[in-house]
């Protein structure tokens, strides 16, 4: 029984690791090689380009990538019961998406990791002149009904407004046995910064202030399965005060525990 408990307890599971807009897997490789020195199955850390990478990144469509993110996971055959999925940025809106979409047709996820992801989407007058690139998830507070009735990808993978997949979305992320979401106090690029930790202006109080609505007091904290996974402790917020582009360096993932934190939960 001991012997058994002890398999069980170190068992890990393979990882997929995403990059983010703007980028490419080789840009990651330094942490997955990091990354492989720590885990279990050091010869079992997939990192994954989306099509052509850089380009795509920025020109193709998200549930596009999602859908090629998607095929990819599939062609690996891998043979283990469950996977863990890294995204970076960007690339954490594409592995929630396989999870909400995916997961449950290819291969369940064990722990999914978002790093500095926008999850409840940006908007800033600091990034306005890239809004077009990142128009997936670009969510103006003051016009939230346009972006309900226009946007194709965030406004669904957040269920912020009913659809066909509701139910769907929602029972696959509360199939996680962790959702580890990893921000940054000092993040320039994901504005509001909360919106990686799923907080977004009030869009109740937009016309008169924005101000940040609190994670439980969200409509998506009980639409997506969130309030499940916190009820739960399967739901994990972790600040390491990176710069954005600077997660996936040495700097900041060696010298901020960064990768003995995921490990832990692979």
């Amino acid at each position: 029984m001991n012997l058994i408990l002890s398999l069980l307890l170190c068992q890990a599971y393979p990882t997929i690791i995403i990059h983010g807009v703007l980028s490419n897997k080789h840009d990651l490789e330094d942490f997955a090689n990091e990354l492989s020195k720590e885990t279990k199955y050091k010869d079992r850390i997939y990192n994954m380009e989306i099509d052509n990478g850089r380009i795509s990144s920025v020109f193709m469509n998200l549930n596009n990538q999602c859908e090629t993110f998607s095929n990819n996971i599939k062609n690996l055959n891998i043979t283990e019961e469950k996977i863990n999925v890294i995204g970076f940025s960007q690339g954490g809106l594409i592995a929630r998406c396989y999870v909400e979409k995916y997961s449950d047709k290819i291969k369940l996820v064990h722990s999914l990791i978002n790093i500095a992801t926008p999850n409840m989407g940006i908007y800033g007058n600091n990034i306005n002149l890239i809004s077009g690139f990142i128009k997936e998830y670009w969510k103006n507070p003051y016009m939230y009904q346009e972006y309900l009735e226009n946007n194709d990808f965030l406004a669904y993978i957040n269920n912020e407004k009913q659809h066909e997949d509701f139910l769907d979305y929602k029972n696959n992320i509360q199939q996680l046995q962790n959702y580890v979401i990893i921000w940054s106090q000092i993040d320039t690029i994901i504005t509001p910064l909360e919106s990686s930790k799923f907080e977004f202006y009030d869009i109740e109080k937009a016309n008169k202030q924005l101000e940040i609505q609190p994670l439980k007091e969200s409509q998506v904290y009980n639409n997506l399965g969130l309030k499940e996974l916190d009820i739960t402790n399967r739901l994990k917020l972790f600040q390491f005060d990176c710069k954005h582009d600077e997660f996936k360096l040495p700097k900041c993932f060696r010298n901020q525990n960064l990768i003995e934190t995921i490990v832990e939960y692979l």
